[in-house]
């Protein structure tokens, strides 16, 4: 079952449009954090380098969009296996029980690696284009703060695998956001676009609370506020995916329920 949820995946343009869309909104980020003279008397060569340059255009365009990246994959697909018949079929040779894990697991894989290959492409490729080292600390045009921050002038590349760890764990929750959505409906439109929706209402409502640090984009790129802690983007994180498992678990008992009746 695990299996053929994985190739469905791994065979869906969905999933390839999303890291490739994933990337291209990377390279804005990139050309702006490029800008200026390079020539300069006396400049660092290591003043635009690969470290500030993926931290610069994951703030730049891509945290706009990351919601929905996360869900293209895999998140409706609960959704239009009700609608098509396919969960009928699919039942008549494993538990329900099982098809469910195996979608959650599958779709929690889908949603993470929509976020995280799009930024290791961009690392690795950004090599080619920036100095794979630092200026020193008083000549750098960025300062990481938060969680894993301390690692960054010793170790900047490990901290750069901890960002992409952190978007893979955001990635993971915001796709079983949307699919514990596609349990309530069969709107595919719905369950793409309610995680966007409710990522930017979020972020507006708690923005203006002053409670920066715990909106949703700060659970993605958590260098971008001064205040940001473990317990800000994780906690964060870990109470969307909560409420997502717990409405998944409530509406999958009453579609098993129905199932059942209707197999008699």
């Amino acid at each position: 079952m695990v299996c053929e949820e994985v190739y469905r995946v791994a065979r869906s343009p969905r999933f390839w449009a999303a890291i490739a869309l994933g990337f291209l909104l990377l390279i804005p980020g990139a050309l702006q954090y490029n800008e200026g003279p390079k020539d300069a008397p006396g400049m660092n060569p290591n003043l635009y380098n690969v470290y500030e340059a993926f931290m610069w255009a994951e703030k730049a365009w891509l945290i706009l969009f990351v919601p929905i990246l996360a869900t293209l994959p895999f998140a409706d697909s609960y959704a239009l296996d009700r609608a098509s018949g396919y969960l009928r079929a699919v039942l008549m040779r494993a538990s329900y029980r099982r098809y469910v894990l195996a979608k959650l697991g599958t779709n929690l894989l889908a949603g993470g690696l929509a976020l995280a290959l799009p930024l290791i492409l961009f690392f690795l490729v950004s090599h080619l284009f920036f100095a794979p080292d630092l200026p020193p600390m008083q000549e750098a045009r960025m300062h990481p703060t938060g969680p894993a921050s301390n690692l960054y002038w010793d170790h900047p590349t490990l901290f750069i695998t901890f960002l992409i760890g952190v978007a893979f764990v955001f990635g993971a929750v915001y796709a079983t956001l949307g699919m514990a959505i596609s349990f309530w409906t069969t709107n595919r439109y719905v369950v793409l676009a309610t995680p966007f929706v409710l990522y930017h209402a979020a972020n507006f409502v708690l923005g203006i609370a002053g409670l920066a640090r715990w909106t949703p984009p700060m659970s993605f790129y958590p260098v971008g506020v001064n205040n940001s802690t473990w317990l800000s983007v994780f906690g964060a994180l870990a109470l969307v995916f909560t409420t997502s498992i717990i409405a998944i678990a409530l509406k999958a008992d009453k579609e098993r329920a129905t199932l059942d009746k209707e197999s008699e």
